[in-house]
Order: structure tokens, then C-alpha cells, then sequence
């Protein structure tokens, strides 16, 4: 079974992948992360930021394997440095793929943008993965009132229950 976790920082995106086979941590594997906007189909270019049909210098970027801490292990990570104003109203998906193996597509849910505050909130307010429900919940500014979710499931798209006991919700960013 394989997870995938995203988590919003300050000023940059920390793209994070957790790998996991038989519910066991895979270590040693290479992994990258491409980001395509759904409204026009164009890919982030990590290179320069900008959203592009074709010409990319960088339109999978490389994510880092966490080693050194066991409980992180299978943890893949790139830590994009953006304010995300590249990242306007709409829709995206990150689309993550295994690249030391036969291709094995391994996809996070669309992620839509209502409004730019939306964005901001995701950047610092309680993300939340509510392993009952199995979906991603983001929470407004007093850390109760749910503003949206996002159903958490396999790669074929259908609905698993999460298990582990790793962490599972983000807290407000203090100031």
C-alpha cells in the first residue's frame, strides 16, 4: 500500500511522499513529482516557476529520501522554495511516479484553489488527516470551522482505510 502525504509550510512547499509496500517502509527507491494545472493541462517547470505545454528544463523533480530516522523511513521530500503565486484559482495535481521501477503511478488528489485565501489557509491554518474518514481536512483560523476535504485513496482511485500510527495532523503555524 502506498500513501501519500502533502504538507503546506511558511514560505515554501514541502512535497512529501511516503512510500510503503505490504505496510512496510521502502527504502532505496527514487521518486519524482510533477505538478500539472488541470485547467489547460500545462506542467509546472521547477526550473523557473512557471506553468508550460512543452520546453521544460525541470518537469520532474527529483524528491529526497528522509534516511537517518526510523520513523520516517520511506519518507520521500523535495522542499519547493515558492510563494506560490504561481499557483492561481483552479485545479492541480500533483503526480508523483517511482523511477527506479517499471513506472508506478502514484497520485495525489486534485487539489482545487477556490480563492487565493484558501491557498493562504492551506500554507498555515490545521491540516488534518482524518484517518476515520480517509481524507485530507483544512481547517479556517479557529482551528474548528472545516473549510474543505480531500478523500484520501489508492491509485485507482478507490476509498482505503489509512493505517499506521504516524502523524496525522498539522498544526496552526505560530507567528
Amino acid at each position: 500500500m502506498n500513501e501519500i502525504v502533502r504538507q503546506l509550510g511558511d514560505s515554501t512547499v514541502s512535497i512529501d511522499l511516503y512510500i510503503r509496500q505490504n505496510d512496510e517502509a521502502v527504502t532505496g527507491a527514487a521518486a519524482t513529482v510533477a505538478i500539472r494545472r488541470l485547467s489547460d493541462d500545462q506542467f509546472l517547470d521547477f526550473n523557473d516557476d512557471t506553468f508550460k505545454a512543452s520546453g521544460w528544463t525541470t518537469k520532474n523533480q527529483a524528491l529526497t529520501e528522509i534516511t537517518g530516522i526510523a520513523e520516517l523511513a520511506g519518507l520521500y521530500s523535495f522542499t519547493w522554495d515558492s510563494s506560490l503565486s504561481v499557483m492561481a484559482v483552479g485545479e492541480y495535481s500533483f503526480e508523483f511516479t517511482r523511477t527506479d521501477t517499471t513506472p508506478d503511478w502514484l497520485k495525489a488528489e486534485t487539489v482545487r484553489f477556490e480563492k487565493s485565501v484558501l491557498a493562504q489557509k492551506m500554507v498555515v491554518n490545521r491540516l488534518v488527516l482524518n484517518q476515520t474518514l480517509s481524507r485530507l481536512e483544512i481547517y479556517d483560523d479557529d482551528g474548528t470551522t472545516l473549510l474543505a476535504t480531500w478523500p484520501v485513496t489508492d491509485r485507482a482511485g478507490n476509498s482505503f482505510i489509512l493505517q499506521g500510527t504516524g502523524p496525522a495532523n498539522r498544526g496552526a503555524q505560530n507567528p
